[in-house]
């Protein structure tokens, strides 16, 4: 950690001293939590939504989700079907060139949404794409408020269709994400995954496309944030997509691999704004060579302790459990050296879970630096407190190394004064650079 001149005040009070660093050293920084997704492998990926009385009953409904599409050859690509996919199906289709299965690519791509009555009458609303439509993040979602049938782009409604007779009562059919039929697999990553039984205007879509909702929303019956496990990482443990909404409706995944970069948790819409777990007064500090965090929180839920040395890829610390509201505390026994990020996964009962913001803790090894006297002719003091083994080095003005200094390890925190032979060093202007501190001084 490179300490502003400023700040070094030679001579000064080691009191003093010891509180300007122990400063820098805990300095809080702050991070907001990431989105993540769930990867289709296109070839046998899907997840099962069981059928639920409140989602697609023949009344006002919407369906959107955030999705990445990548092509699939000539192969229709399956975002969301329920039952057989007559009452709804969700998919984009290519068009001209090949056809589904054929060998000539496509030369242009279509968003269908296609709704069923009673009668069998089919409304579509569909929208005509290109292949920068691919690889990138959309918001897709389709709405029906009982007389007409809506398809909505990135918060556009692109397509309009008058709805006639009674549409299907499709509450007791599961809804598949990724597949339709045990073919035509979706390709890509979707996020974000919304069921409502309400009809949602464009002006709510737009302002939520790229934001958490809360899971009391009302209206929500359904909603799948695929913020579990960890990103790329081995998650084969897991075998549901967790359902965030107050109905807990957990579906279950087939086929993912579950490890790595593909068909499995990863990284999600980078434009989603994340619901922050609802906890205060989240803080970290050093104590006897150990981080130390405590935070305070008034729901029910048990945490989930996760560290990161660059405020992504986190690792599992340990849990909490959290069966009364109030103060929580948490030790981790062995920060790495450096910056450490920590955050807080919260697990509500019905297996809900949502991140806190993060914060970073420096964990200084050195504190409380200071050297005497200055100008000096043969010795020079070193004062410090400091833990573990380390190495200092004493530099001339062009920045190279003339001398090394090897700190007697300890265990825990030390107050020492080490006693430095410089004797050999010609006359001039040096730093003692250590643990990420540097102090200058004269050699006379």
């Amino acid at each position: 950690m490179n300490i502003s001149p400023a700040l070094l005040v030679l001579g000064a009070n080691p009191i003093s001293m010891k509180i300007i660093f122990t400063l820098f050293l805990t300095a809080i920084i702050t991070f907001t939590a990431n989105s993540q997704g769930l990867d289709f492998d296109g070839t046998n990926d899907y997840v099962r939504l069981p059928g639920h009385p409140s989602v697609m009953n023949g009344a006002a409904f919407t369906f959107e989700t955030s999705i990445k599409p990548r092509q699939n050859g000539s192969e229709i690509l399956s975002i969301a079907t329920r039952g057989n996919g007559d009452p709804f199906y969700l998919y984009i289709e290519p068009m001209g060139g090949g056809m589904p299965g054929e060998e000539e690519e496509p030369t242009s791509w279509m968003i269908m949404c296609d709704l069923w009555n009673t009668s069998y009458n089919l409304h579509r609303a569909a929208y005509v794409i290109d292949a920068n439509f691919f690889n990138n993040w959309h918001h897709i979602a389709a709405s029906f408020n009982g007389s007409q049938w809506i398809l909505y782009i990135d918060g556009a409604a692109v397509s309009t269709v008058p709805v006639t007779g009674t549409i299907v009562n499709m509450s007791a059919q599961p809804l598949y994400l990724g597949m339709y039929q045990n073919m035509w697999h979706f390709a890509g990553t979707m996020d974000e995954i919304r069921i409502w039984n309400t009809a949602r205007s464009q002006a709510e879509i737009f302002s939520n496309m790229k934001k958490q909702v809360a899971y009391n929303s009302a209206g929500l019956v359904a909603y799948y944030s695929c913020n579990q496990g960890t990103a790329n990482g081995n998650n084969t443990g897991i075998s549901s997509l967790t359902d965030a909404s107050a109905a807990a409706n957990n579906a279950s995944m087939h086929n993912f691999s579950l490890n790595g970069g593909s068909s499995n948790f990863t990284a999600g819409n980078p434009e989603i704004i994340t619901l922050p777990l609802r906890v205060t007064a989240f803080a970290a500090r050093e104590e006897n060579n150990t981080v130390v965090l405590s935070w305070k929180s008034q729901e029910q839920n048990s945490f989930a302790i996760e560290r990161s040395a660059n405020g992504g890829n986190f690792i599992v610390l340990g849990h909490v459990p959290g069966n009364t509201p109030g103060q929580y505390h948490f030790t981790d026994g062995r920060p790495a050296s450096g910056t450490n990020v920590y955050r807080l996964a919260g697990i509500s009962p019905s297996g809900r879970k949502e991140y806190s913001v993060s914060i970073a803790i420096k964990t200084g090894r050195i504190s409380a630096l200071r050297i005497y006297p200055n100008p000096a002719a043969n010795v020079l003091q070193l004062q410090l407190r400091y833990s573990g083994a380390e190495t200092g080095y004493i530099m001339d003005m062009t920045g190279k190394r003339v001398k090394t200094i090897e700190l007697p390890a300890t265990t825990s925190f030390t107050s020492s004064i080490l006693t430095l032979d410089i004797s050999d060093l010609p006359a001039g202007s040096y730093a003692l650079e250590a643990g990420g501190q540097q102090v200058k001084f004269v050699k006379q």
